[in-house]
């Protein structure tokens, strides 16, 4: 990772962003733009099963040209009712830890998680943010 870390917050398809990587979360089941992206790899001849991770489990998923991005890094979650601002704070962290290995990833497309399940947009993107800062 370099020494500064830039965070734009833009509206738009996360699998046709232009980025390095793509970070999603497999929530123990698709919700939105993950089961989106996931149906585009399969598309593309990944297996469906290669996406059933457990909480804690992630994959760096190889996009076969289907996305903006060449390689997705999904990791398994708590379910959806189970993933707060708490849980989402710490799945940024963890994707950062993840990416440290990858030093072709410079730019980090992903989702707000929250908005669509309850959560307050505004409080869901200062947790994602704020766990990038801490991984940071």
């Amino acid at each position: 990772m370099g020494d500064t870390l830039d965070v734009v917050v833009d509206l738009g398809d996360v699998g046709e962003t232009a980025a390095d990587a793509v970070l999603l979360k497999y929530a123990q089941g698709f919700h939105g733009a993950d089961g989106a992206v996931a149906r585009r790899l399969e598309g593309a001849g990944v297996g469906m099963d290669t996406f059933d991770l457990l909480p804690g489990d992630h994959r760096f998923i190889e996009t076969r040209r289907c996305l903006g991005a060449p390689v997705v890094l999904f990791l398994g979650t708590v379910r959806l009712r189970q993933f707060g601002y708490h849980e989402i704070r710490q799945f940024s962290v963890r994707a950062l830890q993840l990416l440290e290995s990858r030093q072709d990833v410079r730019h980090l497309a992903c989702t707000v998680h929250g908005p669509n399940y309850g959560l307050d947009e505004d409080e869901a993107v200062l947790a994602l943010v704020g766990g990038f800062v801490d991984a940071f």
